[in-house]
């Protein structure tokens, strides 16, 4: 139950990321067929989590790429703090 509703929050909030991103555009426009398939796929991951706890899946993924993008981007500033000063 609690899962349900987690996911339901989350595909809701991407549908409306999406719409809203799309929608900012003047001549593109979201199908409604992807909000659908996204709103759908709740029901597969629900289905899926009693064998499988998916939510804590993408939890973990989640957190362990924005990690590796947070290192990623310390050492691309690293090297430019570096780089900088033998430029002239």
């Amino acid at each position: 139950m609690i899962v349900d509703l987690i996911l339901t929050i989350l595909f809701y909030a991407l549908a409306f990321v999406l719409n809203n991103t799309i929608g900012t555009l003047s001549d593109a426009s979201l199908p409604s067929e992807a909000v659908n398939a996204i709103m759908n796929m709740r029901g597969t991951l629900n289905a899926i989590d009693v064998v499988l706890p998916v939510l804590t899946i993408f939890a973990v993924l989640s957190a362990v790429l924005v990690r590796e993008a947070l290192l990623l981007g310390y050492k691309v500033a690293m090297w430019i703090i570096r780089r900088i000063p033998t430029q002239s």
